[in-house]
């Protein structure tokens, strides 16, 4: 990683110390790829998630409200490889009103979003991760394995409840065919939300990537019935057992920078 040559990379930086051990940031991730589900759902469903912070849930103007889920396969990255799952809820900051357009601002740099997905679960498969997004952003992070693989428009990928060795849900099937490559790097990154030490903040995560949008994916969204954990009661209740996502936004190859969350005043 030449950072002195490259100017995604040229920024400045300071450490943070978890408890298992020092991280620079922003974060640097050199080669993962990644694949973003969109799910509509009812409103309230999404509005529960984010009772209670100073988040709400956007309306779309069919009504619905809408679920990100992610898998990203970090090959290369500072903090070592790993993979990581996201559920969140696409938000807005509860002071201030409802965006007039929400979907536009996934083609837009990211610093001008109005609205952001606020995380509620953020499995990890290893410690230093889970140690870095717990006690720098207060992501809801717990290490169990994952498996994930895009390969073209065919993706597979399961996230294992930790304390019955069995799968909290899978996701298996082909892309939609509807759609269209580019590369922006501003376009593909994103903005996540979370609530740390009581305050609301914004995460800006920068990704240089050529990306699909998508419409559609032929799988469904199986949710194991025996599992009791946190997340799989967080899928069955947006009510996501057996859905299939409206839309996926996948790249195969990219780079990214995760920077300092940022209180909203």
């Amino acid at each position: 990683m030449n950072i002195k040559n490259d100017p995604f990379w040229n920024v400045e930086r300071t450490v943070f110390k978890t408890s298992k051990g020092d991280i620079k940031l922003p974060i640097f991730y050199e080669n993962f790829s990644y694949i973003h589900f969109l799910y509509w759902i009812e409103f309230d469903r999404a509005a529960k998630k984010v009772s209670g912070t100073d988040f709400t849930a956007c309306k779309f103007i069919h009504g619905k409200g809408a679920v990100m889920l992610t898998f990203f396969e970090y090959r290369q990255s500072e903090i070592g490889p790993y993979n990581e799952v996201s559920l969140a809820i696409v938000s807005y900051p509860k002071k201030n009103k409802q965006p007039a357009f929400i979907m536009p601002q996934l083609f837009m740099d990211a610093k001008k979003w109005t609205m952001g997905a606020y995380v509620i679960n953020l499995p990890v498969t290893t410690e230093i991760a889970m140690a870095g997004g717990k006690e720098i952003y207060n992501y809801p992070k717990f290490v169990t394995d994952i498996s994930c693989k895009l390969r073209g428009k065919k993706f597979s990928g399961t996230v294992m409840d930790p304390d019955i060795r069995k799968p909290i849900f899978s996701v298996d099937g082909r892309i939609g065919f509807l759609g269209w490559g580019i590369k922006l790097w501003h376009a593909a990154s994103f903005i996540s939300y979370t609530m740390n030490q009581g305050k609301p903040n914004s995460i800006l995560t920068e990704v240089d990537a050529r990306y699909r949008m998508n419409l559609g994916f032929s799988g469904k969204l199986q949710v194991n019935a025996k599992s009791q954990h946190g997340m799989a009661k967080n899928l069955l209740d947006l009510d996501l057992q057996g859905k299939k996502p409206f839309a996926a936004i996948s790249s195969e190859k990219a780079r990214m920078k995760l920077n300092d969350g940022i209180p909203i005043e």
